[in-house]
């Protein structure tokens, strides 16, 4: 589903400005970020969306619905695009060229990134994980 901007959320508990699950912007590109990054979400009928910019990881152990976060879990830029939660996103280390699925678990005010990996999870990505951990990469998800 896609909302208009009057139909946004004008924020949400954590203050991320988040859409409603589910949704994510009109179709078109997204600039945003020292990273140059891009969120571009196609209109046709068979939607997807493509980020690519600046992927970081994340170390909070509870969610937006206080589940527990773990190794496998991801999170977008929630004001441009919130898939529902169980949403699987294919991430891309395009330095690597190793890719890896993930799973939506959360959100994110993400100010120069296009994804973030919960903790560890950047090593399936051929990174080593640090206490915070930045690589240039991709996702993609098809709604």
């Amino acid at each position: 589903m896609i909302l208009p901007k009057e139909n946004r959320l004008s924020s949400d508990v954590y203050g991320l400005n988040a859409l409603p699950h589910g949704t994510r912007n009109p179709a078109g590109d997204y600039r945003y970020g020292a990273s140059n990054n891009v969120i571009s979400i196609s209109g046709d009928k068979h939607g997807s969306v493509i980020g690519t910019g600046r992927g970081t990881n994340f170390t909070d152990e509870q969610g937006e619905n206080e589940n527990t976060l773990r190794r496998g879990d991801c999170t977008t830029k929630g004001a441009i695009d919130n898939p529902e939660f169980g949403t699987i996103i294919r991430v891309r280390n395009t330095d690597r060229d190793i890719v890896h699925e993930f799973t939506k678990a959360d959100n994110g005010s993400l100010p120069d990134a296009i994804i973030d990996i919960w903790k560890t999870g950047v090593e399936d990505l051929g990174l080593t994980w640090h206490s915070y951990t930045s690589f240039l990469g991709r996702y993609s998800y098809n709604f």
